[in-house]
């Protein structure tokens, strides 16, 4: 979760945009509490990462603010994706070990071109008295994660997108500026992540996702209140009848606080998991502009046999009860394999030729199970490991030894 933040200022800009002291509070545990971006992926990831992140700066660089925009104009110039190099070479040139950091932040004292730059790097422009947008900051650095942008079921795209759905979910802070923000103290923010991003990120605390095998009535607690006891969410996988290919559900619950506070009222929401893609469902439905789901609401997914009814939200208590039926194929049951290539495969129960579906890594597996939800592994280092069973390259996690186990099976 480690970045660098190298503070870079052009030889014609004498003016920083805000004092190194500004950026240490901002992005790292100095300023936790005040708001900021360490404050952000901390609480989104329910304090389970350790983030020793360093700023560094502000360094002079021999480019003149010109170069990447139209002092009259306005129009840019250069594209993020070859300034930022400038932030390699002034990290280079002061001594600055880049290579001692997974993700990289170039902030430039100058308006231009910004955003996601590939690699694991963001570039931020902004000029002194520009104030800050901690929304597309946090969505950029969303990136450098490695998650990609979130969408809906929508034919069009949003903000101007010219694909279907993409940045349509209002409440997922990879949709970009097309969300619900509040004016935080440094610029607008919010709001927080949906659940197929923070399962990619494997920071669902463990044992709060309930996996769906069998017609269910749940209650389900808010996201970000995970003090209350009981499932944060629940997850339906199955393999799409129209593809072939593995998929999966997952319900939720927000309420308009925290991070979430710009949200217009307490909701579920039904996201898709496709191709390490969320995708919120519930477009074209008549008095549901944000795709929520309210009680008494009712979706169907007839095509793989799946029905989610919205029974109650009880607003104060942060919690909302559904009842989700699955089709006949129960909790849509999935094959995974490991191959010797230190790949995770996974294929629809099909007694029929369909493709394998790769969807991460699996290195030095002895054997592999299922059980509660989860993929376990015993590696050939007499490891044992655990994963959600989502298709998406999520990291495994080390729970304990297996030594020299040959075979493994779950028994619920």
């Amino acid at each position: 979760m480690t970045w660098a933040i190298v503070l870079c200022r052009f030889r014609d800009v004498q003016q920083v945009t805000e004092p190194t002291q500004f950026f240490v509070n901002y992005f790292t545990v100095a300023g936790a509490g005040t708001g900021g971006a360490y404050d952000y992926w901390n609480d989104l990831s329910y304090g389970t990462f350790s983030n020793s992140s360093q700023v560094f700066g502000w360094f002079d660089i021999p480019h003149d603010a010109s170069e990447i925009r139209d002092p009259v104009t306005g129009a840019p110039r250069l594209s993020r994706a070859i300034y930022q190099q400038w932030g390699f070479d002034a990290a280079r040139s002061n001594g600055i070990d880049l290579s001692a950091f997974p993700r990289r932040v170039f902030f430039f004292n100058a308006n231009g071109d910004h955003g996601d730059a590939g690699g694991g790097t963001s570039v931020f422009s902004y000029a002194p008295g520009r104030q800050l947008e901690p929304t597309f900051i946090f969505h950029e650095m969303g990136h450098t994660l490695g998650l990609q942008h979130s969408f809906s079921d929508a034919p069009a795209g949003c903000c101007g997108s010219g694909t279907a759905g993409e940045y349509c979910d209002g409440w997922d802070i990879m949709s970009a500026m097309c969300v619900f923000q509040f004016p935080g103290p440094f610029g607008t923010s919010g709001p927080g992540l949906s659940v197929p991003y923070l399962l990619q990120l494997g920071w669902m605390l463990g044992g709060r996702v309930h996996q769906i095998f069998t017609t269910t009535t749940i209650d389900l607690i808010a996201l970000n209140h995970p003090e209350l006891g009981g499932s944060m969410a629940a997850q339906y996988n199955y393999v799409d009848a129209s593809s072939g290919r593995a998929r999966s559900y997952a319900v939720e619950v927000r309420v308009p606080d925290g991070w979430d506070r710009a949200i217009p009222n307490a909701a579920v929401l039904i996201h898709r998991i496709e191709d390490g893609r969320s995708v919120l469902v519930g477009w074209g439905r008549g008095g549901r502009p944000n795709l929520d789901w309210q009680p008494g609401d009712v979706f169907n997914d007839v095509a793989n046999g799946l029905s989610i009814s919205i029974l109650g939200i009880d607003s104060p208590q942060r919690r909302a009860t559904v009842a989700i039926s699955p089709g006949p194929v129960a909790g849509g049951g999935m094959l995974w394999a490991a191959t010797t290539d230190n790949r995770l495969w996974v294929r629809g129960p099909i007694e029929s030729n369909v493709n394998w579906q790769e969807v991460g890594h699996a290195n030095n597996v002895a054997a592999m199970a299922a059980l509660n939800g989860k993929l376990w592994a015993a590696t050939t280092d007499n490891r044992l490991w655990v994963r959600e069973p989502i298709e998406s390259n999520v990291n495994w996690q080390e729970v304990g030894h297996a030594n020299n186990v040959a075979a493994m099976t779950g028994v619920q």
